[in-house]
């Protein structure tokens, strides 16, 4: 994967569906694998009529400057393009190399300069739209982005990066089947672009095409099988597909190729926890909560498997955690009031099952908990109401208890 640190936590946004049991909603289990960027290709990858004759004066600095870059000697590179450029100031090819130097050493404002100044003089150069985009996509300023990915676009068609790229900004801007096109294109110009399969699959998995989505990131594999990304994804679309067993076996292939990432380790964490090894869960769950302290997704899922261990007070404490980052998690709510109902203490647990219902108010399972929290505490008339309300849900166990409730 190429893309910037921004992306690291798209795949938990992006979770697929899974059920717990007493847990009547979707949970954060599945993190299919996250959108790849590529960077746009530069001039010199693209020849253009403003490169320099191999042998003047302006190339052999532009030469120097390049090869200094290769070293990570930053200063002295541009030392040697800000002396091309004292001999032609108005070079795009000299200026599209300062401007990738200056995204490498993370002066994105001087870049995103640069490039409009090269496209002042080139209104017609692709390579510095897509770069220009790319550097928009990275700022999270998704309207720009598309706008200069679908103008390098149209000055050369064929570009499969740039496909990829403008997918990507479709996708995080919630245009899901735009961005597959973009995917698509991109698989139609290069057959054997990994990235653009490994993103085709995950917006296939957000649409429940499992099986679709499996191929994508089995294809992927095919092409590059140390692409942590496309192993985890391929995980995501087993189990959802019912296949724990072989699903664990993907996301254990991930995170042998990268032990930091974090995606495959919370996905890890979380089937382990269904298949019942408790402690190995719990372990992975950590990894993913020290590295993201503020993934209330992640903290729940570490609660959960508390939960299950008999860790109640840790399990409660995560709960807590969770919803203090995220106060409209349901099932934070709806799991603290279960714990809460369990030790007895009925006004927390239906201050936290209430919670979960405003939230989610035709979930017929959070009304069938508060109508049970309240039947105990004796709220008769309330609880009676909650049981209806849960009946009409299609809750049958609350169907056959409105009956003693109302007594």
């Amino acid at each position: 994967m190429t893309g910037g640190n921004r992306h690291a936590n798209i795949a938990a946004v992006m979770a697929l569906a899974i059920t717990l049991p007493s847990a009547p909603s979707w949970m954060a289990g599945f993190s299919p694998a996250p959108l790849a960027q590529e960077p746009a290709k530069s001039p010199q990858q693209t020849p253009s009529a403003e490169e320099p004759p191999q042998s003047s004066p302006l190339n052999e600095f532009l030469i120097k400057g390049r090869e200094f870059v290769a070293q990570k000697r930053f200063q002295e590179a541009e030392a040697e393009y800000r002396k091309a450029l004292e001999l032609d100031p108005d070079n795009a090819e000299v200026r599209f190399a300062l401007a990738e130097l200056m995204e490498k050493t993370e002066r994105g404002a001087e870049a995103t300069a640069e490039l409009e100044r090269v496209l002042k003089t080139k209104p017609h150069l692709a390579s510095a739209h897509a770069r220009l985009g790319y550097l928009h996509y990275e700022k999270e300023n998704l309207d720009p982005a598309i706008a200069e990915f679908r103008e390098a676009l149209r000055l050369r068609p064929r570009d499969a990066a740039t496909c990829n790229n403008l997918g990507m900004a479709l996708f995080d801007k919630g245009l899901s089947d735009e961005a597959a096109e973009q995917f698509r294109a991109a698989i139609a110009i290069r057959p054997d672009y990994a990235l653009a399969h490994t993103n085709l699959g995950v917006v296939l998995s957000l649409r429940g095409k499992n099986a679709e989505a499996g191929e994508e990131f089995r294809h992927a594999l095919e092409i590059d099988p140390s692409d942590p990304a496309a192993h985890n994804g391929l995980g995501a679309s087993l189990e959802k597909t019912g296949n724990l067993d072989a699903a664990i076996e993907s996301y254990r292939k991930a995170l042998s190729l990268n032990p930091n990432y974090t995606d495959a380790a919370f996905n890890l964490g979380n089937a382990l926890r269904t298949k019942g090894q408790i402690e190995e869960a719990i372990t992975h769950l950590e990894m993913v909560v020290n590295s993201r302290p503020k993934d209330a997704g992640a903290l729940f899922s570490l609660a959960v498997a508390r939960e299950a261990k008999g860790d109640t007070s840790e399990a409660a404490a995560g709960f807590r955690k969770a919803l203090e980052l995220d106060p409209n998690h349901v099932e934070a709510h709806n799991h603290l009031g279960v714990l809460l109902h369990r030790s007895r203490n009925l006004s927390a647990a239906i201050e936290q099952y209430t919670a979960a219902v405003l939230l989610q108010p035709e979930n017929g399972q959070l009304h069938q908990n508060l109508a049970a929290a309240l039947h105990q505490q004796g709220n008769v008339a309330a609880a009676l109401a909650a049981y209806q309300r849960a009946c009409q849900l299609g809750m049958r166990e609350s169907c056959k208890r409105l009956q003693p409730a109302a007594k």
